[in-house]
């Protein structure tokens, strides 16, 4: 329970999925024992009214904060498409609505992310940003801590975080990591652009 295992388990949940593999099934002996059993000692601890001896990393943080969209916070991605991506908007109509849902292999797969050079970068980098923000704001009391031992993965983002932790700060974190994913992505939609553009502009020369 460190910022650095935090950010270690986001990346490699997330590098796997970069190259086709199920990055969150195969994290699940991890995230599925050790994180509920922390958040079910959370939820002991709330029940019995502390105010200190949290875990930062337990039960629903990573559902609540970091699965924005699905894996990768896909629906960061989807947002960035939509401010910059003129040409995915096939992708917006397929993915967005599963996103809602936290539902992301329709991106993954078929944008795709998996094997992309230009869109796995964002892919593993907004997690493991939004993973670091997440565990310093509860770590230095910015955000209450989780007490959920698990929310259904369905939960829409925000929703999501608000359920977490049961307070308003969990939604807030939840909106402030969205934000920040889209900032994350928007750069590399826009690079994707270009490169489909100038792939056209040479198609019809």
């Amino acid at each position: 329970d460190s910022l650095g295992s935090t950010m270690f388990i986001t990346f490699m949940i997330h590098i796997l999925w970069t190259v086709g593999l199920h990055g969150s099934n195969i994290a699940l002996p991890f995230t599925e024992t050790i994180l509920m059993k922390l958040g079910g000692e959370n939820a002991a601890l709330a029940q019995a009214g502390a105010t200190e001896g949290y875990h930062v990393l337990a039960g629903s943080f990573l559902d609540g904060f970091v699965y924005l969209g699905g894996s990768g916070m896909i629906l960061g991605l989807i947002i960035a498409l939509i401010i910059a991506g003129r040409r995915r908007k096939e992708m917006i109509v397929l993915g967005g609505p599963p996103s809602l849902f936290n539902i992301s292999e329709p991106m993954i797969f078929g944008l795709p992310i998996v094997l992309n050079p230009i869109f796995m970068i964002p892919f593993v980098l907004a997690p493991v940003v939004c993973a670091a923000i997440s565990y310093l704001a509860i770590d230095f009391g910015l955000v209450a801590p989780v007490i959920m031992a698990k929310i259904p993965w369905v939960t829409p983002p925000i929703i999501g975080g608000f359920m977490s932790n049961g307070h308003w700060s969990g939604a807030a974190l939840a909106a402030f990591n969205l934000v920040i994913s889209v900032i994350i992505y928007l750069p590399f939609v826009a690079a994707s652009e270009k490169m489909d553009a100038k792939r056209e502009k040479n198609a019809n020369m």
